[in-house]
């Protein structure tokens, strides 16, 4: 079972905020067992929006191996139009950061995005739930770092048995608002 943390308790992922939108997440991979011409792993799209034009830095950095071997993402980063296809093909990276790590500075136009993260054999075309000729030492760990600009607004997470996780993410000001809200309650309760 793949599992996400978080510091501010929204579903199963981790956020980590540097700024009310720039967000850390972890999540994880899943593999039918080592590479081979046979085994099978997960790919994840994470869906964020640009509120104006600017330059968004993406970092996508593997973490763990479950059996301890080197870490390899690669990503495919596609407009989001409503219709996932190759036509959307924005820039692809696989070891653009520290590594083999991947990495993006990319000028983008106000609007939504699909960041596609899968292991090395990742390529453009390839959406998920899995992929084929993956398999990376039977699972690993990641962390997809997101500037202050952008704002993730889901997440589907690939799973082994060929269907997708979908997990909304609240924004920042949607879980500080609630947060808010909890506590007026309850100093309302306590009144009473």
């Amino acid at each position: 079972m793949k599992s996400f943390k978080t510091a501010l308790a929204i579903g199963m992922f981790a956020v980590t905020s540097t700024s009310v939108q720039a967000a850390t997440f972890t999540a994880e991979i899943e593999s039918t067992g080592p590479l081979s011409g046979s085994s099978t792993s997960t790919i994840d799209q994470w869906f964020f929006s640009v509120p104006t034009d600017a330059t968004i830095d993406i970092a996508v950095n593997g973490i763990a191996s479950v059996v301890g071997n080197q870490v390899d993402p690669d990503t495919v980063l596609y407009n989001d139009d409503g219709s996932l296809d190759a036509g959307d093909f924005r820039a692809e990276n696989d070891d653009g950061g520290p590594g083999v790590n991947s990495a993006y500075s990319i000028l983008l136009t106000a609007g939504d995005y699909i960041l596609v993260v899968g292991d090395f054999t990742t390529s453009v075309g390839q959406f998920g739930p899995t992929q084929t000729d993956g398999g990376a030492d039977d699972g690993w760990t990641y962390e997809v770092v997101f500037s202050d600009n952008a704002t993730v607004t889901q997440v589907l997470e690939g799973n082994l048995d060929g269907t997708f996780t979908t997990t909304a993410i609240p924004s920042p000001t949607a879980a500080i608002a609630g947060l808010v809200g909890l506590a007026g309650l309850g100093m309302r309760r306590r009144r009473k």
